[in-house]
């Protein structure tokens, strides 16, 4: 399950050294199950799985924006 999100992060995700670069958590889930479907992957990790993985697997930072959970310092390329 975790490779999906593995391959995602290293096909799609630009990291960025700044508080500036950020994208909604559901924006960024609903790229990846899109991302899943278009390469034919058919057991998507669930929300919680994905975000799990990016936080303990790639360090990625979370902060609420405007009332929105929020990743921070990542761009989808």
């Amino acid at each position: 399950k975790d490779d999906a999100a593995k391959k995602f992060f290293a096909m799609m995700i630009l990291r960025e050294d700044t508080d500036t670069a950020r994208i909604p958590k559901d924006e960024l889930y609903y790229t990846f199950e899109r991302w899943c479907r278009n390469n034919r992957i058919l057991t998507v990790p669930d929300k919680k799985s994905f975000s799990v993985t990016l936080k303990n697997q790639f360090a990625v930072k979370e902060m609420m924006v405007n009332g929105n959970p929020t990743w921070v310092g990542v761009r989808v390329k």
